[in-house]
């Protein structure tokens, strides 16, 4: 099989990505009180959900659109258990993310 040329930036992003975890975690717990904090958590979300995607990882692309759309939905702050469960899989899509076999 072809060595996937893409190969070293999609580890580049995952390691980027897996880097942002504690800002993911820190603003979904200040984010229900935090105006800025849930601004940001937006941000970040619609971001990994972009860019999951361009690099190929449906799943964490998927469970940044749901976390994305959680706050997007929500009039005022989402609920904070809400706000929690979705990061918290968005975080676990992004630790078990893989590169795929070349």
């Amino acid at each position: 099989m072809a060595e996937d040329p893409f190969r070293p930036l999609r580890l580049e992003y995952l390691e980027g990505a897996r880097g942002r975890l504690p800002e993911l975690r820190a603003l979904a717990a200040a984010a229900p009180a935090d105006g800025a904090a849930l601004a940001a958590l937006r941000r970040l979300a619609h971001n990994l959900r972009g860019s999951g995607g361009f690099y190929g990882f449906a799943a964490i692309t998927a469970a940044a659109a749901a976390l994305e759309d959680l706050i997007l939905g929500a009039e005022g702050a989402p609920p904070a258990a809400g706000l929690t469960q979705a990061a918290a899989k968005l975080a676990e899509a992004i630790s078990s993310a893989r590169l795929p076999d070349t």
